[in-house]
């Protein structure tokens, strides 16, 4: 470091270290495990008393919801009280909360640190007031270990939503949740809802309403197989879309259309050939001169273009 003229303070440094300490958690070769210090601080916490101290230990609590994949369900009569308009009056339903989240934080699993180099699997579920999904790699012996998982809440209107479409629309949550992690990549899928497999990977977009249609074709910019798995082995998705944390967009980055069939196609057939093949098609033809100018209102009765129409957008 001499010779390039770096300068070190060696009492700010560590090295040769099996673990360390780093914004709040402890990276360790087993995995990733909140710090015992904040643990500690949050176990020293007596009964509360007003909002302000409430709201303190939630937000300290939710920093390691990482952790606690059902925190919001454990939570939810002390949340009510920060509610606007609600008087705080502390009953024994949250004092029974706030002690099971004491009593639940230094036993908490470690999550396993992130490999680039391990296949990803993304478990989703859906219920009729949440999502929920988790990001798995193989660990020693192949078996699944939890990297992060995450939950939302539905929006009224996503609550009306048909139990397929609330299934979709978790995968689609869940894929852009963990984004930065199977971007570019192949990974799987794992859905409790067997119908899911079919519209997903066979992307009959003539065969699904228009809502899942658009959020197939956003889909397609990712490398990605969905495999059917029974509900028994769905605990811990099927525990985390109950929870009731604060609702996130469906897709927070949209992908161009035309990007995502570059990304389909390729591999399949040639550029030049997906050109011509465009060109000698009648109906492509009549959809790419709609595309140029503007969509008539009378296509939508148009045999031919129906399907187009619908996913125009």
């Amino acid at each position: 470091m001499r010779d390039h003229g770096l300068m070190l303070k060696l009492k700010k440094y560590s090295f040769s270290k099996k673990e360390i300490e780093y914004l709040g958690h402890k990276i360790t070769p087993m995995g990733l495990f909140p710090k015992k210090e904040l643990v500690r601080k949050i176990l020293s916490l007596q009964h509360l008393e007003k909002k302000e101290e409430l709201l303190s230990f939630l937000r300290m609590v939710e920093y390691h919801a990482k952790f606690l994949p059902n925190l919001a369900s454990k939570t939810e009569h002390m949340h009510k009280l920060l509610q606007k308009g609600v008087e705080f009056l502390w009953d024994g339903e949250c004092e029974k909360e706030f002690e099971s989240i004491k009593g639940e934080l230094p036993t908490v699993e470690s999550l396993k640190s992130f490999d680039p180099g391990k296949m990803c699997v993304i478990m989703t579920d859906a219920r009729t007031k949440g999502l929920g999904a988790i990001l798995l790699q193989k660990s020693d012996g192949d078996a699944l270990k939890s990297v992060m998982y995450n939950s939302r809440t539905l929006r009224v209107a996503e609550i009306n939503y048909s139990t397929i479409e609330r299934e979709a629309l978790s995968v689609v949550w869940a894929v852009n949740k963990f984004r930065n992690f199977v971007w570019g990549r192949e990974f799987h899928v794992y859905t409790d809802h067997e119908p899911l497999v079919e519209l997903f990977m066979k992307k009959g977009l003539d065969l699904i309403s228009s809502r899942i249609s658009k959020w197939v074709v956003k889909l397609q910019d990712y490398n990605f197989n969905m495999f059917y798995v029974p509900g028994a082995w769905y605990k811990t998705a099927d525990c985390l879309s109950r929870l009731t944390s604060e609702s996130e967009g469906v897709l927070g980055t949209s992908q161009e259309y035309e990007f995502s069939v570059c990304t389909v196609t390729e591999g399949i057939i040639e550029q030049d050939e997906w050109v011509r093949a465009v060109a000698d098609d009648s109906v492509l033809q009549r959809v790419c001169d709609s595309l140029r100018s503007y969509w008539h209102s009378e296509m939508k009765h148009d045999e031919a273009l129906r399907g187009f129409c619908r996913v125009r957008d």
